[in-house]
């Protein structure tokens, strides 16, 4: 038996659509992050430490000030709105054989994979010695899932296959 796929592209999502996609999947992703952390004891806010001390040099034990939590808060919804808007873009030409929430996985895992490779120690690199590498990836899949359902649902396209 066999299965038609659609071969028509998806519709613009929009730019719009994307940053808020960001916002959302980053806001939903921070929240595993910070829950993760805080099973694993090293704190709630302990992401946004590791964030905020981007542009600090690597030490021992981050402090987790306000200051510094803010600043991580800042820089990650920044950074989850970049990349929402970034996938927005490219999703329309993404083949429809795979719904777009799976597809928005495989996004999240090469941004950790980009990330894990090298680009996290240049930015970032309290964040690279002392972040958990797996809860880092499982937060990457999550945004990326939701960042790929949030965007299908804005544009009513829920689904990618064809019946």
């Amino acid at each position: 038996m066999s299965t038609y796929i659609s071969t028509t592209p998806r519709s613009n999502y929009g730019w719009l659509n994307g940053l808020i996609g960001g916002l959302v999947a980053g806001i939903t992703q921070g929240i595993v992050g910070m829950m993760g952390t805080l099973i694993m004891g090293m704190g709630l806010f302990w992401p946004l430490v590791l964030i905020g001390y981007a542009f600090r040099p690597l030490t021992d034990n981050p402090s987790q000030d306000a200051g510094t939590i803010i600043i991580g808060l800042l820089i990650h919804m920044a950074t989850t709105m970049m990349f929402g808007l970034i996938f927005a873009l490219i999703a329309p030409y993404l083949p429809t054989a795979l719904p777009l929430w799976i597809w928005g996985m495989i996004y999240g895992a090469i941004i950790w994979l980009v990330g894990y490779l090298g680009v996290l120690n240049l930015l970032d690199p309290t964040m690279a010695a002392k972040m958990n590498m797996i809860l880092f990836f499982i937060t990457h899949l999550v945004y990326g899932a939701l960042l790929g359902w949030y965007l299908s649902w804005r544009t009513g396209q829920g689904r990618a296959v064809a019946p």
